[in-house]
């Protein structure tokens, strides 16, 4: 009897101390993810773990949901955003069920975050709402600062996405202020954070000087980063400062921020700083006229552009895969029961459009005189709008100084530049793009970068014999030329002969006699 009493209490506490044990583990794991200390681990026996330990019944709600966040922050790590969704997904639903609102805000936060990575901007903004009406629920806490904290950073970059830079700016405002209210650790690296994206806001609205000022404050935050989303954040700081001592002309200044950040491991580099970080070396060697360098850094930028779209692709069609099966799923659920209702609801609205046709067919004749009178006044608008463009006189001034700058830094070259993204960049509108190159050179935008592009291409094959012995479609892609016929065809019509023809002029073309001069 007694060997059985003590057989059971040793199992008791082999039990107890297991679930101790697991409970630890747990907590560790979770620590680890919320400061992405897990990237550079077993990614696959990490994952493994977490799962065995969520088929465990004896967990608490709050260890489930953690494990559970934790397995979705592991997917993400690996860049599995479909599988990290579906685990998300399912956290959510069983916070919702325990009316664990906080939770429910916080998944919702992390799901739209993927979305958002993943360039589904509407799903995502729609989960971002929802978390913040699941919050509204939740008591007062750190947890639901840190929540705030990290929400209005997300909103942030949505306003940053449309070009919104002044509404973001706002946002990133609010961000700080819940994060100020914090008294955890945690706290002092979300400042930092939003001390670098605000830098990079002022980037945007071409004000380097305001830009460094938050980079400073960033940096001064971070102190000497000790781990790797502190590192990883340092080099985003680092990365946009080349850009604004970039766009102070100092490129000397430039070159050591941004060699800096090559220098250091691809551990603290994820592929959307890369990308920041070669294509501010192009824009850099660009300035210096090293073409093989800024030829080097753009095929990495093409390279991480491919398989940045071929990731994204991957994740879009993954989910709607996903959302098209879930929807499918409850249709076939809801016919058992809908039939009845649907009947029920066709006799209803058969009865009551009976009771109204007689006044809504006195109202149809004056409805669509109405409409068309509205159609009318819409046209005699739009017909003012476009005929009148009134801009204000400092506006008009700025953009004139911007386009100047644009100019000078040849940043026509870059093979994206379009009208909008020029917009974007000027913290303006096309329509005002339009307005003032055409008061200052009486030319269309194309007709403006074309022009620029071709004659920046003459004055280096006028000026730098090596350049006529490269092959046509090298040219064209230092111009920014995608397409080799493209270019040739944009050539000609400027120039009134193909690119090839005017070499073969230069070539044979006599050098001069000073004693003649």
């Amino acid at each position: 009897m007694f060997r059985k009493i003590f057989i059971i209490c040793l199992l008791f506490f082999f039990t107890l101390t297991q679930a101790q044990n697991t409970k630890e583990r747990l907590a560790q794991l979770y620590k680890d993810v919320t400061v992405s200390q897990l990237r550079g681990s077993d990614m696959e026996k990490t994952i493994s773990e977490v799962t065995s330990i969520l088929e465990l019944k004896s967990l608490t709600t709050e260890d489930r949901l953690k494990g559970l966040l934790v397995l979705a922050n592991l997917h993400k790590f690996k860049g599995e955003n479909t599988q990290s969704i579906e685990v998300a997904e399912k956290a959510r639903r069983f916070a919702f069920q325990k009316k664990e609102y906080l939770w429910e805000a916080r998944l919702l936060g992390f799901i739209s975050s993927i979305y958002r990575i993943s360039e589904m901007s509407v799903l995502s903004e729609e989960k971002l709402g929802q978390a913040f009406k699941a919050v509204e629920k939740a008591p007062e806490s750190e947890e639901k600062y840190r929540f705030y904290t990290n929400a209005y950073h997300e909103k942030a970059y949505y306003a940053n996405l449309k070009g919104d830079y002044e509404q973001a700016l706002l946002y990133m405002h609010k961000s700080t202020s819940w994060a100020k209210k914090q008294s955890n650790t945690r706290s002092k690296f979300s400042k930092a954070s939003n001390y670098q994206f605000s830098g990079r806001l002022f980037n945007r609205l071409n004000n380097p000087d305001s830009a460094i000022f938050y980079f400073k404050k960033s940096l001064l935050l971070l102190g000497k980063p000790l781990d790797l989303n502190t590192k990883t954040l340092e080099n985003y700081v680092y990365t946009d400062m080349g850009h604004s001592y970039m766009l102070k002309g100092d490129y000397e200044a430039s070159r050591y921020f941004m060699t800096k950040v090559l220098e250091d491991s691809l551990q603290f580099r994820p592929t959307d700083l890369n990308r920041n970080l070669y294509r501010s070396w192009v824009q850099y060697y660009q300035y210096k006229g090293s073409i093989d360098s800024m030829d080097i850094f753009n095929q990495k930028v093409d390279s991480i552009n491919r398989l940045m779209f071929k990731n994204t692709t991957t994740a879009v069609n993954n989910v709607t895969k996903m959302l098209r099966d879930e929807n499918k799923l409850l249709l076939q659920k809801s016919n058992k029961w809908t039939y009845g209702i649907v009947i029920s609801v066709i006799i209803i609205f058969a009865a009551l459009y009976f009771l109204t046709f007689t006044r809504r067919k006195s109202k149809i004749d004056q409805n669509q005189k109405e409409k068309q009178e509205i159609k009318e006044e819409v046209l005699i608008v739009k017909e003012v709008k476009t005929e009148e463009l009134h801009i204000a006189k400092d506006t008009e001034e700025r953009l004139v100084n911007l386009i100047k700058s644009f100019e000078k830094n040849k940043e026509y070259l870059n093979a994206d530049v379009s009208q909008t993204l020029l917009a974007n960049q000027f913290n303006t509108n096309t329509k005002y793009i339009t307005h003032v190159l055409r008061k200052m050179y009486d030319k269309d935008f194309n007709t403006y970068i074309n022009e620029l592009k071709v004659n920046h291409i003459i004055h280096l094959l006028e000026t730098d014999p090596k350049y006529r012995q490269y092959k046509i479609s090298y040219l064209a892609e230092v111009v920014g030329y995608s397409s080799h016929s493209k270019f040739a065809a944009v050539f000609k019509k400027i120039k009134n002969c193909s690119p090839s023809e005017f070499i073969a002029v230069l070539e044979n073309k006599p050098k001069t006699n000073p004693d003649n001069v």
